[in-house]
């Protein structure tokens, strides 16, 4: 689940400003995690993966930003919350609809923070496809239109980075 006001969407050649709250800023507490999105065109519930097509409006990308301490127990356990913060989740700029899903294999997804490529990776490489993760999250659930389906990141992520990334110039 995302809270409404986590999503902003990206204009081309524009860029998105992501506030971090102060009480995340000491220690730095903010990770990222670019990934495919996905919108869902029409309502639906229960969508066996050979209709998940029918259901997809359109892919974009997106960044999940995670304050990290708060996926724990200082979030009460709860991931939402870490990745629900205000600007957290900006997605676009561009939305493509695709109705052949083998297509997106050869796709390869790319998160840059200060113009250093930090993940890189096929979406091949994803453990779900996307219309197993739909039809997945469908079961007893109401999508509506509009919908926004993060599919997961690729290796990468900071906190998990074994030389992390302070200052791009050294």
């Amino acid at each position: 689940m995302k809270n409404p006001s986590s999503v902003s969407l990206a204009r081309v050649g524009s860029t998105v400003d992501i506030t971090i709250p102060k009480f995340l800023q000491t220690p730095p507490d903010v990770d990222y995690e670019g990934e495919l999105a996905v919108v869902i065109g029409k309502q639906c519930k229960n969508v066996p993966i050979a209709s998940v097509p029918d259901v997809v409006d359109g892919f974009t990308c997106a960044l999940d930003m995670t304050a990290r301490r708060w996926q724990g127990k200082k979030g009460g356990g709860q991931w939402t919350y870490s990745k629900s913060f205000d600007s957290f989740c900006p997605v676009g700029p561009t939305l493509t609809r695709v109705e052949n899903f083998d297509l997106l294999r050869d796709v390869v997804i790319t998160t840059k923070l200060n113009n250093n490529i930090v993940q890189q990776a096929p979406l091949s490489n994803m453990v779900f496809g996307v219309a197993e993760i739909i039809s997945f999250l469908s079961q007893g659930s109401t999508l509506q239109p509009g919908t926004l389906i993060l599919c997961g990141t690729p290796a990468g992520v900071g906190f998990r980075r074994t030389k992390k990334i302070v200052d791009p110039k050294t």
